[in-house]
């Protein structure tokens, strides 16, 4: 994380990432700077402007999916498809009346992703791990920081917000609909090849958040984690935009 930290501050860039400030031999502990402004999940429940936000977190998301930068670690094909397949393996135990939603969605996933050249992924993106501070974005928790794919990144934040993640009561159609204009915000900003792949990322994160539903337990878990099922398979059917 030091170099990574030190490699973005030494740039002209749309984003920065968390520094680290010490480790704690005696706790086994990273002490983190605090991140400046305010997380992204926070500001779209606080009533922020989606229009205002998301363009600058697109952008930044962008640059760093495209950035050349010092990660040591990268994920393969078989990484991401192990994955998804221990999130599908518990999603089907958990609501088995979807289970042969989430049969199509994992041999599609199986069959349609292909290795591609590698770049900078955050491997764990969603709206509280994203900061702003006016129109300047940071990055958090960045131990998931890995080269692979670089349209998983875009695909778990669309899901994440999609799903209503960290979103409190904000309505389904509202939630979709900022997922949405993220997504379309992000691919206004890399090669179009890309768009391609993103269907098929986008149910592989889907089954994840669901899976992730079941694992917190939250209120009304069952139909939550089985809209989410529905929504990866409709995008992995019929495609995004």
């Amino acid at each position: 994380m030091q170099s990574l930290a030190r490699e973005v501050e030494e740039g002209h860039r749309p984003y920065s990432v968390i520094k680290p400030v010490a480790y704690l031999n005696e706790l086994r502990t990273l002490a983190i700077e605090e991140a400046p402004g305010v997380s992204l999940n926070q500001l779209l429940l606080q009533g922020a402007s989606p229009a205002e936000v998301l363009g600058p977190v697109a952008r930044a998301v962008a640059a760093f999916n495209r950035d050349h930068l010092p990660i040591p670690r990268r994920e393969g094909l078989a990484d991401q498809l192990e994955d998804v397949g221990l999130a599908a393996d518990l999603v089907r135990w958990a609501c088995p009346e979807v289970r042969e939603e989430v049969r199509a969605i994992t041999d599609a996933i199986s069959t349609d992703l292909e290795d591609v050249p590698s770049a900078p992924i955050h491997g764990d993106l969603k709206a509280d791990h994203i900061f702003l501070s006016d129109d300047r974005v940071t990055f958090i928790d960045l131990d998931s920081t890995v080269l692979g794919d670089p349209v998983r990144d875009a695909a778990h934040l669309f899901a994440y917000l999609a799903a209503g993640v960290g979103l409190g009561s904000t309505p389904v159609a509202q939630s979709r609909a900022i997922a949405a204009q993220f997504a379309e915000e992000y691919f206004r900003l890399v090669p179009g090849s890309w768009r391609a792949r993103f269907p098929i990322h986008c149910a592989g994160a889907l089954l994840e958040v669901a899976s992730g539903i079941f694992r917190r337990q939250e209120v009304g878990w069952p139909e939550k984690a089985r809209e989410v099922v529905a929504l990866a398979e409709r995008i992995r059917s019929g495609g995004f935009g």
